[in-house]
């Protein structure tokens, strides 16, 4: 056998190159994101209509509380439709009860102090404790401050904190309108994204970034799969279920593809090596 053509110079490794070091002209440098329409039109309602309906019946103050629970909209991301409601309904209660301990506290300054940084300790630690995607802990420690610069009137307090909780409960409802037309969406797009994944896996055997789409392939079924778990199924002979199903068979074939793949190409890998002049005998 002609061992001269089995050396390290000559076989087909991944290189992966050294980022490069970081310049002043990476913080002015303005990176382009994907723009969610859903999220910015949502948005846009969920704290603009209660300020429009507070103007229109005369007491614009009341209708820019309301917008405040308006903020729940903004922690939408991309879980099933289930796992939304439960966690959109926790934040709007958190934003109320937020704004109602800045109401209550606004009367002495040492109390308001103290609690807001209270809010502020307990908000963040529960949203990384429970991992809830979004701008974290920024819009409760908002609610708080702007409770904080409402006059101490115990009279109308009730009324101020419903406005925010109704605000809350309308940027919930726009949050949850798309169950009505494409109940597994989310679903559906964390699928889709698997299968593109394996397809860009396929096209790069033999190029630099074929380890890179691997563990990316590797994180997008497990992020699937996590997925699909926490949707919930509506009765056993729903329609919903009957797609949520083969969503399940669609990603569980899809790891099989992967692992099968894997597998085979560290056999090559291993065949590569035995080959190999270190291995050979003399």
């Amino acid at each position: 056998m002609d061992h001269t053509q089995f050396t390290h110079d000559n076989r087909r490794r991944p290189k992966h190159p050294f980022p490069k070091k970081a310049t002043y002209r990476e913080a002015f440098r303005i990176k382009p994101l994907p723009l969610n329409w859903f999220k910015g039109i949502g948005s846009a309602i969920s704290v603009g209509i209660p300020s429009l309906i507070g103007f229109l019946i005369g007491d614009p103050a009341l209708g820019i509380l309301a917008s405040v629970g308006g903020f729940t909209f903004l922690y939408v991301s991309n879980e099933p439709y289930s796992q939304r409601a439960v966690r959109l309904f926790w934040i709007a209660l958190g934003l109320t009860a937020s704004f109602a301990l800045g109401a209550l506290s606004s009367y002495n300054d040492v109390l308001m102090v103290l609690m807001f940084g209270v809010v502020g300790f307990l908000s963040t630690m529960l949203f990384k404790l429970f991992e809830i995607a979004g701008p974290g802990a920024l819009f409760i420690v908002l609610a708080y401050a702007i409770g904080t610069s409402m006059p101490h009137e115990p009279a109308v307090l009730g009324s101020k904190v419903l406005c925010v909780l109704l605000g809350a409960i309308f940027a919930w409802i726009v949050a949850m309108t798309g169950v009505l037309v494409n109940p597994h969406r989310n679903e559906n797009k964390a699928v889709s994204a698997v299968y593109q994944s394996l397809a860009s896996l396929l096209s790069s055997i033999g190029m630099d970034t074929y380890a890179e789409r691997q563990h990316q392939t590797a994180f997008l079924i497990k992020q699937a799969e996590r997925t699909l778990s926490h949707a919930k199924l509506l009765g056993e002979r729903n329609r919903n279920n009957d797609v949520l199903a083969k969503l399940i068979r669609l990603n569980v074939q899809a790891e099989q593809y992967f692992f099968l793949y894997s597998m085979s190409r560290k056999r090559k890998s291993m065949r590569w090596k035995i080959s190999s002049p270190n291995h050979c005998s003399p």
